[in-house]
């Protein structure tokens, strides 16, 4: 009851409530001193006016938001006509991946495998409250073993499609107040110990999940950049239990700032796993050249930690919004600003998938990628026009295809 009450949701719906009840007193008052007719010309001034103004100016915003100039033509030569995902990763170790969120069944895994994707990511979500505090306890959650025969049921379909997985655990933050999950650090040595033993519950969990249902690859954590750099001891430890449990690769989920190219515990891993939200560009640029520019530039630093380490790097993440700043600040979520004044651009999106694959996808001591992401249930073609992170259905979705298709030799 008391996350409740903190919650801001909470209280808007309290405010909204309160002004129903105040508006329909108001109504009956007036129909009360004025009749019927005084009624009708109140409700029309207050309410129908004012809702048909917002209707007028809603619909020129999404005029102007959905108003991009930009023809693409759909290359289907490139896509993948069989039932089963290629296998394309045998011959050059490129992991050709995706996140994928929502119900997966026969139908829903179709549309991954035409665009040639042969990896799906599921990123089950552990719960923690606040950035000082510490951990759900996994053994107190009474629909634990409803999420672990989901998760295992997506992992099954998967395989017998060809697929391959990689389960990356995130932390979700209830109380974020601005802070990320970069953020996590226990504000003392108590919260300390009980967070790095639910931490470990939980990681040793989805191991054994992985191990008993031959998940391919298995995350230790994503984007904790404070732990990962100050506590190492923490993580070497706990990698070694995972092994003791696990037999498939490991990797670590780091971000792209300030985390991946300071940590010290890469040589215990199979992957240097990287959050790859690099800015590429200035806000509202679109041009090919300089988004490839930018990636060679980042690429000198992320082959010289590869080499340090003698470690293949993964992108455990990359993505890019459907709009202008897209390439500018590709980590920045879309907002309720964005969906009434931001202007949707599929152009942006396509560009900067173009620049990774004509750029990092091709480096030797590249191993693949992790798009974020898709969404199970837009197969029928709903995300269509919308700022989202998802590829599906514009011509990001093509140019991945293509860029999956493209077999690098070793």
């Amino acid at each position: 009851m008391s996350a409740l009450i903190r919650a801001w949701q909470f209280w808007v719906f309290i405010m909204l409530l309160m002004g129903m009840v105040e508006a329909i007193a108001y109504f009956v008052n007036v129909y009360k001193n004025g009749g019927i007719v005084r009624l009708v010309y109140r409700f029309t001034g207050l309410v129908i006016a004012p809702v048909v103004v917002l209707m007028v100016l809603f619909n020129l915003s999404q005029s102007y938001v959905n108003g991009e100039d930009y023809e693409y033509t759909w290359n289907h030569t490139v896509e993948n006509i069989s039932e089963c995902a290629s296998s394309a990763y045998e011959n050059d170790y490129k992991q050709r991946g995706i996140h994928v969120f929502g119900k997966i069944d026969d139908l829903t895994l179709r549309p991954l495998i035409q665009n040639n994707i042969e990896w799906i990511t599921l990123a089950p979500f552990i719960g923690q409250n606040h950035v000082e505090g510490s951990l759900n306890n996994l053994s107190l959650d009474p629909r634990q073993r409803n999420k672990d025969s989901i998760l295992i049921e997506k992992i099954t379909l998967a395989h017998n499609r060809g697929l391959s997985v990689f389960l990356k655990p995130h932390i979700w933050l209830s109380e974020g107040d601005g802070k990320w999950r970069s953020d996590i650090f226990p504000k003392n040595d108590n919260v300390w110990k009980s967070w790095s033993a639910n931490y470990q519950e939980h990681l040793l969990h989805f191991a054994k999940i992985a191990e008993q249902n031959g998940v391919e690859l298995l995350c230790v954590g994503t984007e904790l950049a404070r732990l990962s750099t100050q506590k190492p001891d923490f993580w070497k430890q706990l990698i070694a239990k995972i092994r003791t449990v696990y037999s498939g690769q490991l990797t670590y989920a780091a971000n792209w700032d300030q985390e991946y190219d300071i940590i010290s515990f890469w040589e215990d891993l199979d992957f240097i796993g990287i959050q790859a939200y690099f800015p590429l560009v200035g806000n509202g640029k679109t041009n090919l050249k300089d988004m490839e520019n930018s990636w060679k530039k980042y690429s000198k630093n992320i082959k010289t930690v590869s080499q340090k380490f003698d470690k293949p790097v993964i992108f455990t993440e990359l993505g890019y919004k459907s709009t202008e700043d897209a390439a500018a600040r590709p980590w920045r979520w879309v907002t309720i600003y964005d969906r009434l004044f931001t202007k949707v651009s599929f152009k942006t999106q396509a560009i900067a998938y173009r620049a990774f694959f004509n750029t990092i996808w091709k480096e030797d001591w590249f191993y693949g990628v992790h798009i974020w992401k898709w969404q199970a249930k837009a197969s029928n073609g709903i995300f269509e026009k919308n700022h989202d992170f998802t590829p599906q259905n514009k011509p990001a979705q093509n140019i991945i295809a293509a860029g999956f298709a493209t077999k690098i030799e070793k």
